[in-house]
């Protein structure tokens, strides 16, 4: 049963199945509340479908046989839920791979070296990139050419799987799963401190899909995803932050969005 098929004037939930609790699943506590949709088609074939809520929502596919009771539609969501969250993380961890074989390779083309530790000239660097005159030099190669070459290499990441993460052993992650949880499942903006329940109760302006949920943010643009650079950010605050402003100076910032919140509560 594909989405588009569904006519929603058909569609019944069952309060029944409706669960409030905790749940410790990952060693966390947090808020999960799930429903469970009816739909029976013009052909009498009835399907089911779960719809789930917590920091962010997630559903799961149209079902021909239901669960039998309460208790196996809860051990459904957590398993629906393990599934959502790995992708996730998954997705995460593609990015910050592909962001650090990037930033070596950007490195290793400008022909001089510079130290992984030293953070202050990575960031310079990566900013020249990213800003100054294509016809400025790094090294002995001009902006423009560097964007160039880097642009050939990266037509081919399209082609990397999940494996090479794992398996390029040069490459560290640096999120680990127990921060990455912390920061999916919390509620609340780091900066402006908007909750998800106060998103869904006011009147949103945008036209796309994010924004129901919390997402995991880079503090440091050209840092890469890890336990001390990460945090939980609403949309518009992830929106506006860019890669310009630094933690502390976007804080000051978001007590302006945080005022705009308040005043459409």
């Amino acid at each position: 049963m594909k989405e588009s098929e569904i006519d929603w004037n058909n569609v019944e939930v069952l309060d029944a199945y409706t669960f409030y609790g905790l749940v410790d699943q990952y060693s966390l506590n947090f808020n999960l509340s799930f429903e469970v949709y009816k739909y029976s088609n013009v052909y009498d074939e009835t399907y089911y479908q779960l719809n789930a809520s917590l920091p962010f929502s997630f559903k799961s596919t149209w079902l021909k046989t239901p669960k039998n009771s309460l208790e196996e539609w809860i051990k459904y969501t957590l398993e629906r839920l393990d599934s959502v969250l790995k992708d996730k993380y998954k997705s995460i961890r593609m990015r910050d791979y592909l962001q650090q074989k990037e930033f070596e390779s950007f490195k290793s083309k400008i022909q001089f070296d510079i130290p992984k530790s030293d953070k202050d000239l990575n960031i310079l660097y990566a900013t020249k990139l990213n800003h100054e005159s294509l016809y400025e030099k790094i090294g002995n190669k001009t902006i423009g050419t560097l964007q160039k070459e880097l642009y050939e290499e990266n037509k081919n990441n399209k082609t990397i799987t999940y494996t090479h993460v794992k398996d390029d052993r040069d490459i560290i992650f640096h999120l680990t799963w127990n921060k990455f949880l912390n920061i999916a499942l919390v509620d609340s903006c780091g900066y402006c401190g908007v909750t998800i329940k106060e998103i869904n109760n006011m009147d949103l302006y945008t036209k796309r899909a994010r924004g129901y949920s919390m997402e995991v943010d880079q503090i440091n643009a050209y840092g890469f995803y890890s336990d001390a650079n990460c945090i939980a950010s609403c949309y518009w605050c992830n929106n506006a932050k860019t890669d310009e402003f630094s933690f502390e100076e976007f804080k000051k910032i978001a007590t302006n969005i945080t005022t705009i919140w308040n005043d459409r509560k």
